[in-house]
């Protein structure tokens, strides 16, 4: 496996865990404490990071708006969204405005 995963999280214990397991996998890892962290460093390394794992819950910039301000700058990227909240709850906090366009 090769690549480079941005973990994002304001939890030092959880980020640098799956930064750990991540790294015996192969991959390379870069971490960010918050969101506003994650865009400088997905900035400066957007030619190698393969994918995102983001907590969704974070102060500051939240990981749905970290998730949207990355879909910006490269639609594909894969994210990966951790949260304790349920699937429904997730969806609700992550999805997009509705296109007033179309009203």
């Amino acid at each position: 496996m090769a690549g480079t995963v941005l973990i994002v999280d304001d939890n030092a214990a959880l980020r640098s865990t799956a930064a750990e397991l991540l790294q015996q996998m192969g991959f390379a890892t870069l971490e960010a404490r918050n969101g506003a962290e994650a865009l400088a460093l997905f900035d400066q390394h957007a030619a190698t990071i393969s994918l995102v794992l983001l907590d969704l819950t974070m102060p500051g910039l939240s990981g749905g708006d970290v998730m949207a301000a990355l879909h910006q700058r490269c639609a594909q990227l894969p994210i990966i969204l951790s949260s304790g909240f349920s699937e429904q709850e997730a969806i609700r906090r992550t999805a997009a405005p509705p296109d007033q366009s179309r009203v």
